[in-house]
Parts: structure tokens; C-alpha cells; sequence
């Protein structure tokens, strides 16, 4: 997805700008003053917002990142031109910064951990901003027979994952703004105890081995690129890096791991085994997204592109070890996973989750689904809720809740 200009009436259409990955997407543009540059804010290759990027409007030119080093959601333009102004998320937190045009460095306008602002939009003056400003929390949430409970207190907690008997739940904690670090921490669910694993190690995204024994995770280093890491939860050993280009990794059951692996224009599904040796991709289709590994590591579950850009990408059943892919959710994303054990299959679109028993020896149901039916096939059950962490019993689940409180305000600009 790009960026293209017209008239009114959609003559004389031309590209302003496309990202060179297939995966990438232009969303938002903001034209300079003097109708000369634009600020853009784009989608990678991974999925995941960059920095803006600042590109000739007269041109095709791939232009360059600028701004702060972090996840940029809007701009803007003062009204000569002279500055540009971001809302960005930089070490997790979103805030407004500035930058001379064209060289300048990037300033941070506003500061704090208990408030955020997030958009942009510049006076006509030039001399304040608008944004929306409040706080935000993110709390991880287990939901039982007894009701609906809060695991994590302070902080930003996120991505919640069942162990496989049930008794804990792991899940990541960002506790204050002095540090971005995103730890691993474990909730012992009947004495509410909780520990920090892992200390000092930042993790992007995690999934725990089946043993418990072991975490893989993504990380980002100072140079954008993603890396797939694996650690002992015991802490007798350093974490070990498998492979870098790549994210989204996932134990496959035996002595390997899945993960996307992160090309110049398209991303694959790839194996490797754990020691970091035998790196194979798996298939010659590209992928969008992996949501999960089937617990006998023979199918994952993702998102592929259609060759009709026109057609929307749909998800899909993936065999690991050959064979055809099956469309399990046709004309649309939905997300899909496994319980620990192996015995349900999640499907969730944005609203709800369709709970589906696999027959033994199976990873999944007859499929594909009319969505709007599924939660009437023979054992399915709905839940109203979607993007939640599955138990071994459908009626236990976890969640993370985002709580946004926030007004327009206007900054005065000084």
C-alpha cells in the first residue's frame, strides 16, 4: 500500500511513494508548506510501524527515515515549513517530538510515564499543537469459572501465556518509564505470588516450550533488525541467539523452531533447530504473519497474500514437512491457535472467538468456515471476546485489556 496524488477527479495519478516489501504499507501522508516533501507513516516488512519517513513529493524517491527512533503514528508541518512534528512511541511511551527540517535533530516536546499523548494536528498559527492526551493502561486479565480476575498490577503488562498444567501464567511487564525493558514475569495463579524471569533481558514477543524448560523470543537491537533468541528459564545459561531476519518464533514440539523469516521484499516461513544450525525455509509462498505451531509441530497457522493484490489475504493451515495449505478463513484474517494441549482450536476475528474440539490424531476441524455459522458446528462454542491467551479448558482463558482515558488538549509551542 502507497501513497499516489491527483486532481479531485482522479486525473493525472501518480505514485508518490510505495515501500519496497511487499508486507510494507504507506498509511498516513502530510504534504510540506511549499508542496516539495512529505512525511509518511509507513508499515515494515515485519508488520510494525517505523520511524516516518521524509520523501520528495515530485519524485519517486525512496526518501529516509527521520524523526525520533521509534514507532511513529503522526506528523505534521509548522506553516513556513521550518519544523516537523511527530507523535511517536519511543521506549514504549508516546509522545510528541520535533525536528528542524531537513537536518535537525529530533527534540521531545512532551515527557511522562503516567500520561501519553498520541496525534498530531498543527494550528494554522503555528503556534500550538492539538493532541489527544491521557493515560493508558494495559493489564493482563484470567477469566474462570469465579469470573474475570486482574493478574498484573502496575506497569504495562501484555501477552499473556498459560503454563501447560494451568498453575501459572507468564506474561510481559513493563513497570515504569526509566526502563523500556519488556521482562518476563510468572503469576502463580492460586497464591498470586509473582517473579521476575529473566531480568534485564528485553523481549519483543515470547512463547514458552511445552516442558516449560525454555523461552524463544524476539528482539530488536540498536539496528532494527530482528533476531529470534532462545534462553533456559532456570537461569544457568546466557541467552543464545538462533538467527537474525527473522521474528515470531514458536517451538515446533520436537527439537526445532518455526519462525518468519524477514526478506528484503518478502517474508518466509522458515525451520531451524535449536542449536541455530539446519536454517530451512519451508515453503516458496510468502507469508504475512505466523499465529501459531500446532503442538505435534506438523502445521503452523498464518496469513498469505493473495496473487490478486485486489483480493484480501486470507489464513491459512500451513503444513510443515510438504503438502498442500488449507484456507481456513476465507475473504478475510482471522487469528488461529492451539490450546497447550493440543485438544481445541482457537479462531478469533475482531470481536469473537469460535472455539472448535479437535478429534484425535487432528489439528483442526472441518474447515474452511462460514464465520457467521461456525459457532454452530457439532461442539464449537462462542466466547465474546477476542485476542485471548487459551487454557487446556475452554472456559479458562487470559487476556490483556487496554484502557485508554484521554481528551484533545492544545500544547502551546514556546
Amino acid at each position: 500500500m502507497g501513497i499516489l496524488t491527483a486532481s479531485e477527479n482522479r486525473a493525472g495519478s501518480r505514485e508518490v511513494y510505495f515501500p519496497s516489501h511487499e508486507r510494507g504499507m504507506a498509511h498516513y501522508s502530510y504534504l510540506s508548506p511549499d508542496r516539495k516533501s512529505v512525511l509518511i507513516v509507513e508499515m515494515n516488512g515485519a508488520g510494525l510501524f517505523d520511524p516516518c519517513r521524509l520523501v520528495p513529493f515530485d519524485r519517486g524517491a525512496a526518501g529516509r527515515l527521520i524523526g525520533p527512533p521509534g514507532t511513529c503514528m503522526g506528523a505534521g508541518w509548522s506553516p513556513d515549513g521550518k519544523w516537523m512534528y511527530f507523535s511517536a512511541y519511543v521506549d514504549g511511551i508516546s509522545h510528541l517530538w520535533r525536528q528542524r527540517f531537513p537536518d535537525g535533530a529530533p527534540e521531545q516536546i512532551t515527557f511522562g510515564f503516567a500520561t501519553e499523548e498520541e496525534g498530531i494536528a498543527v494550528a494554522p498559527d503555528g503556534r500550538s499543537l492539538v493532541t489527544a492526551l491521557g493515560p493508558r493502561r494495559t493489564s493482563v486479565w484470567v477469566h474462570d469459572e469465579q469470573g474475570d480476575r486482574l493478574i498484573s498490577g502496575d506497569g504495562q503488562a501484555d501477552s499473556p501465556e498459560f503454563t501447560m498444567d494451568g498453575t501459572h501464567i507468564y506474561y510481559l511487564l513493563q513497570s515504569s518509564s526509566s526502563s523500556y525493558t519488556k521482562e518476563l514475569r510468572r503469576t502463580d495463579l492460586k497464591s498470586g505470588k509473582t517473579e521476575s524471569l529473566l531480568p534485564g533481558i528485553a523481549l519483543k514477543a515470547f512463547q514458552i516450550s511445552p516442558d516449560g524448560k525454555e523461552v524463544v523470543f524476539t528482539k530488536r537491537p540498536g539496528d532494527g533488525t530482528s533476531e529470534v533468541w532462545l534462553v533456559p528459564l532456570d537461569q544457568g545459561s546466557r541467552p543464545r541467539l538462533i538467527t537474525r531476519k527473522g521474528d515470531q518464533g514458536f517451538f515446533d514440539g520436537n527439537d526445532a523452531l518455526v519462525f518468519r523469516g524477514l526478506g528484503e521484499k518478502e517474508n518466509f516461513l522458515f525451520k531451524i533447530k535449536k542449536d541455530g544450525s539446519q536454517r530451512r525455509q519451508i515453503s516458496k509462498m510468502p507469508i504475512l504473519d505466523i499465529f501459531s505451531v500446532s503442538t505435534d509441530g506438523q502445521w503452523a497457522i498464518g496469513g498469505l497474500p493473495e496473487t490478486d493484490p485486489s483480493v484480501m489475504p486470507s489464513t491459512w493451515m500451513i503444513p510443515l514437512d510438504g503438502g498442500a495449505p488449507r484456507n481456513i478463513c476465507p475473504g478475510g484474517l482471522c487469528r488461529g491457535q492451539w490450546s497447550p494441549d493440543g485438544k481445541f482450536l482457537y479462531l478469533t476475528d475482531t470481536v469473537t472467538t469460535i472455539v472448535f474440539p479437535v478429534q484425535p490424531g487432528r489439528q483442526f476441524p472441518d474447515l474452511p468456515i462460514d464465520w457467521k455459522q461456525a459457532s454452530q458446528l457439532p461442539g464449537a462454542r462462542q466466547i465474546r471476546r477476542s485476542g485471548i491467551s487459551p487454557w487446556s479448558d475452554p472456559s479458562v482463558y487470559a487476556y490483556a485489556e487496554t484502557r485508554l482515558q484521554r481528551n484533545l488538549f492544545r500544547i502551546p509551542l514556546h
